[in-house]
This record gives structure tokens, C-alpha cells and sequence, in this order.
């Protein structure tokens, strides 16, 4: 086991972002840090052990690392597995926390260690570790350190709203959830969702709308739409292929629901995020 220290890690800055793509299934080396850790999970899946234990994370999900956590990745039945990092030292954590319970006075030590972001805010935190990365060396109009802060208010809400929600959703509607994320269920729609559940339609109808404020309907196309932005974002693909392959088959209603989520329509989403990516 290796053990990585702030200084050489963190540098003079007290951060450290990056971007890693694994496309093989071996296990990376197990290891623990003096530091903390963010890692979102931009695409596919990955194996997270983390002290003596496996958790299968998918797509934008957010993972939070303590110091003295013994971890490590490995790659999920994907092709390959992205996702983006932002290393940072013990007082940016303690000063995010203190800022976070000033607003919320909540108890932010008692969050999850993971939680499914939407896709908008999944999107706007890896755009921000991006924006670190970019001037980790020549320092941005914007200060890392209150890029950092801005990314841990958002983290620790979230993390203590899914330890809320854990708590009472039934384990059933949790489980078919969390199987429509995968392509072949979401891409045979509302039918798959609802055998999934075990349940009658009126009933998955009645207890998502009680537990998630939408209906099964919406909430399918949250998923479809994060898989649709993700490839827009990755590949060369045509918006009607990637339309098609998401599971919708009517380019007004994908533009007004994309639009609807997004703020922009599909094609300029493409547009800005190669610019974000490539701004030269």
C-alpha cells in the first residue's frame, strides 16, 4: 500500500485536480492520502474499494475520500470508465465546513460517502475541476480555492439529502431506480421501469411522485437526457442517433425536454462543452 502526502501531491497550491480514464480491468494500486478526495464519475461504471469494501459507482455519481481511507478503482463491465478528481488539504475541507453550517447549520460530518448528482450539477462540478486543471500552473482570473469551496457547499448538501432520503425510500423503488440507469432498461422506456418495480404502474406512480417529486415518465428522461448530454459531450455521433439511442423518437419533444433541462438546446450543449474543452 502506498501512502501519498500533501506535500507531494498538493504542492504549495492545497489542491490537486485531474482526470482519469481506466480502460482496462485490472485493479489500480491500493493507497491512502494525508488529504481529502473528490471524484465524480463522468462515464461508465467503476468498482470503488475503499476499506475492505466494494461499491459499484455509475455515471455521475460523487464520491467523497477521507484522509486514512485505504482505496482504490477498478474498471465495471464498460468499455471504459472516466472520471475526474479534485485532491485537496484538510483546511479547505474544515473552512468548506464551516461556511457550509453557517447557511444550513446542519452536520455535514455525519454525510454518505457517495451520492447520484442530476446531470446539470454533475456537469457543473466536473466543468469546475476542469477550470483547476486548466491552471493548476498559471493561475486563473477565478481563485482555486474558492472554486474548491463553491464545490464542497454543493457536495456536502447533497451528501446529507441522499442520507435523508436513504433512510425512507422503500428498498424496492431504490432498486428499480437504480437498474433503469442501465441502457437496455431505459431504453425500453416506462413498461421496463414498472416490471422492474414489482409493482402496478398506479402504485410506482404514486410512491416516486411521494419520494422523488416526479413521475416515473420524468424521471426516465432525467436518465435519458444524462446519457444524451454525456454524448454529446464525448462523441462524434449525430444528435438524431444519439436522440435515437437514448430512447427518444421525436426530435420537438428531446430538443424541449433537453432545453427544458439543460437551459440550452442539444446542439449548442455540443458546442459549448467542446469550446469549454478546447478553447482554443
Amino acid at each position: 500500500m502506498v501512502k501519498l502526502t500533501a506535500e507531494e501531491i498538493l504542492n504549495t497550491r492545497g489542491y490537486h485536480a485531474a482526470e482519469t480514464v481506466l480502460s482496462n480491468g485490472v485493479e489500480t494500486f491500493r493507497h491512502t492520502h494525508e488529504f481529502y478526495e473528490i471524484f465524480i464519475t463522468m462515464e461508465g461504471e467503476v468498482f470503488h474499494h475503499c476499506n475492505q469494501h466494494g461499491t459499484l459507482l455509475f455515471q455521475n455519481t460523487l464520491c467523497l475520500v477521507k484522509p486514512e481511507d485505504v482505496h482504490s478503482f477498478q474498471k465495471g463491465q464498460c468499455n471504459s470508465v472516466h472520471f475526474m478528481n479534485l485532491a485537496f488539504s484538510k483546511d479547505l475541507y474544515e473552512r468548506g465546513q464551516s461556511i457550509w453550517q453557517q447557511f444550513y447549520r446542519g452536520e455535514p460530518e455525519k454525510m454518505e460517502d457517495f451520492v447520484n448528482l442530476p446531470g446539470s450539477l454533475s456537469q457543473s462540478v466536473a466543468s469546475r475541476i476542469l477550470y483547476l486543471m486548466k491552471h493548476m500552473v498559471h493561475l486563473g482570473e477565478i481563485p482555486g480555492e474558492d472554486i474548491i469551496l463553491g464545490v464542497l457547499l454543493d457536495s456536502f448538501t447533497c451528501l446529507q439529502k441522499q442520507k435523508t432520503s436513504r433512510e425512507i425510500i422503500p428498498g424496492w423503488l431504490e432498486s428499480a431506480c437504480h437498474e433503469m440507469q442501465k441502457k437496455e432498461n431505459y431504453q425500453e422506456g416506462l413498461k421496463r421501469f414498472v416490471e422492474l418495480s414489482g409493482k402496478s404502474q398506479e402504485h410506482l406512480n404514486r410512491v416516486i411522485k411521494k419520494y422523488y417529486k416526479m413521475t416515473p415518465t420524468a424521471f426516465l428522461n432525467t436518465i435519458r437526457l444524462e446519457q444524451a448530454a454525456m454524448l454529446l459531450r464525448t462523441t462524434e455521433e449525430s444528435v438524431l442517433d444519439i436522440m435515437l439511442e437514448c430512447g427518444f423518437n421525436n426530435v420537438s419533444y428531446f430538443n424541449q425536454r433537453f432545453r427544458e433541462g439543460f437551459g440550452i438546446t442539444p446542439t449548442r450543449y455540443r458546442q459549448f462543452n467542446r469550446l469549454a474543452v478546447n478553447p482554443g
